[in-house]
Parts: structure tokens; C-alpha cells; sequence
């Protein structure tokens, strides 16, 4: 009985089955998958990747519609973990939404309480997996990827893990902050082909922001101010956008410099009537004045702000 069905039959998890599976060889694994009729060499296995976005796929079509009528799903579970790291072998430079998985999932593991370094070096290698299925599938939106692979979890849900991960892995090693510039930048650009409306426009702001925070982070202060500026000239009615400008001076405040340029950016956001979240600007100001000691001013804000509350 070919190895894999054996542990599958002894009821080996899907983990475990999933270690096991690296430590055998390729003529194992072909042994394997000769137990199941399927016969395949590594010439045509690159042939067949060229075409296909996943293990799935490859899988259809080299069972075909018979013998897939004979095969029980924990067999089928077997062919998918054979290909999978058949794939993984011999096609790694060919993207597959299985190896994406994988390496995100690994990523996950790899998360400690206080370092996310190697994680974050795991997802590098995810991303660069997405981007590949991007062109190959000639996708440009991120929208339109969720829904042609449906990944587990979905695209859109850990690239927000994944640049919350870099940011903390950044404040040790600067080389994950200019990665988490470049997936900020291409993400901007994939969200321009979704849709319109609130929910991504908010998606849209957070990451334009990020951007703007990590080139501050790395030092590029004037980058950070002509992000802001270009962005804020087109809608300056973005009050969240007038926030993390300022925050970024406001949560790296080396100087007194720093808390005044603070300030000055939420006095001119909000000087545009009718600006977004006037409130949050309202009470951000209000800590600027405290953290630099305008007690008086502090207190005359959170006198409007009660009010506001309270109408």
C-alpha cells in the first residue's frame, strides 16, 4: 500500500501527513501517485504548471472524469499532497495557489509573542507567490483575485496581518519596512480596480497611510510630506488623512519641532469646512495641546467636544 494511503488509513491529519510528505522521495511520491494511475514525468509536469493556477486543477486534469469517479476524497487528499510537493520541486519558479497557502500557514507558525521577523521573511516569499498568480492569471484588481482563487485565508485578510507584522518587525530591521513600502505601493495599486465605495475607499486611506508612515519611519520625512500634500490637495476634506500626517510627527515626537509641525497639520485640516471625522481631528488636536503643555487650549476643545457629544 503506497505510504501516504497507509497513514491516511491509520488517520494521520492533514499535518502530519503533510510533514511526512517532505521527507520522501521523488520516486516515492511518483510511486504514489502510480497507485492511483497516474503517471507523469517532470518535463510534463512543468508543461502542465505553465497552464494551471493550482494543485487542484493539475489534479482534475491528470485524474480525468473516470477514474475521479472511483476515488475516495482521503485518496484524492493523498494525489494533492504528492503534486503539492511534487510542484514545490520541480516547478517552485511556476506560482500555484497551494504553495501560497502553504507559505502563509508557515508564516502563521512562525509567529512569536515579541518577534515576527522570521514570519514576515516566510510571507516575502508568499507575496511574491501572489504577485506571480496576479500576472500569470492576468488579474489586476484585488477584489477579482479573492474571488477567482478563494484562498484560505482570503488575500485581501492577510496582507493586513502581514503589514501590521512588518511595521513591528521594522522597528528592529529597516529592510521590512521598505518591503512594507513596496506592499503598500502594490496595493494602491491593485485597489484601484476594485469598485468604489466607502468600505474601500476607508481600505484605500489606511493604506496610502501606511505608506506615508513607513517612508517617515525609514526617514524620508519629505516623502512622507509630499504623499500627504498630493493627497490632501485632491480631497481635503480627509480627515483621516489630516490625522495620520500629523500622527506621524505626533508618535515620534524627538522634538518640540515635531509636536509644533503637529499641530500645524490638524489646524489646517481643520480649517476645511465640512472635513471628514471631526471629531477624531477635534480630540487628536486636544492631545497636541496636551502633550506640549497648552493646557488652556486642551481644555477649551474638550469643552466643544462635549458638546458636540452631547447634540
Amino acid at each position: 500500500m503506497p505510504f501516504l494511503r497507509a497513514l491516511s488509513k491509520i488517520g494521520a491529519d492533514q499535518r502530519q501527513m503533510l510533514s511526512c510528505v517532505h521527507e520522501l522521495s521523488d520516486d516515492d511520491l511518483l510511486h504514489d501517485l502510480r497507485s492511483f494511475e497516474i503517471v507523469i514525468d517532470k518535463t510534463e509536469l512543468n508543461e502542465i504548471c505553465k497552464r494551471v493556477f493550482s494543485v487542484e486543477e493539475l489534479s482534475a486534469s491528470l485524474i480525468g472524469e473516470r477514474t475521479a469517479q472511483r476515488i475516495e476524497q482521503a485518496d484524492r487528499d493523498c494525489i494533492r499532497l504528492c503534486l503539492t510537493e511534487l510542484w514545490s520541486r520541480w516547478c517552485a519558479d511556476k506560482p500555484c495557489v497551494e504553495l501560497l497557502e502553504l507559505s502563509i500557514r508557515r508564516g502563521y507558525d512562525q509567529l512569536q509573542p515579541q518577534d515576527s521577523a522570521d514570519a514576515c521573511r516566510t510571507w516575502l516569499d508568499a507575496w511574491n507567490i501572489a504577485l506571480a498568480l496576479f500576472d500569470k492569471a492576468k488579474i489586476k484588481s484585488m477584489a477579482k483575485f479573492d474571488k477567482r482563487f478563494r484562498t484560505s485565508p482570503s488575500l485581501s485578510d492577510w496582507v493586513q496581518d502581514l503589514d501590521f507584522y512588518l511595521l513591528r518587525a521594522g522597528h528592529e530591521n529597516n529592510d521590512f519596512l521598505r518591503f512594507r513600502i513596496s506592499l503598500c505601493e502594490e496595493m494602491l495599486k491593485k485597489l484601484q480596480f476594485n469598485r468604489s465605495g466607502r468600505n474601500q475607499d476607508d481600505t484605500t486611506g489606511n493604506w496610502k497611510k501606511a505608506l506615508a508612515q513607513s517612508y517617515f519611519l525609514v526617514g524620508e520625512t519629505d516623502t512622507t510630506d509630499s504623499l500627504y500634500a498630493g493627497w490632501l490637495e485632491k480631497d481635503p476634506l480627509w480627515g483621516e488623512g489630516w490625522i495620520g500626517w500629523s500622527d506621524c510627527y505626533f508618535f515620534n515626537d524627538c522634538n518640540s519641532t515635531y509636536l509644533s509641525r503637529s499641530e500645524e497639520i490638524l489646524l489646517h485640516g481643520f480649517s476645511f469646512k465640512g472635513v471628514r471625522g471631526l471629531m477624531d481631528l477635534l480630540i487628536r488636536l486636544t492631545l497636541t495641546f496636551e502633550k506640549q503643555g497648552k493646557n488652556e487650549k486642551a481644555l477649551m476643545l474638550q469643552k466643544i467636544i462635549s458638546r458636540k457629544a452631547s447634540t
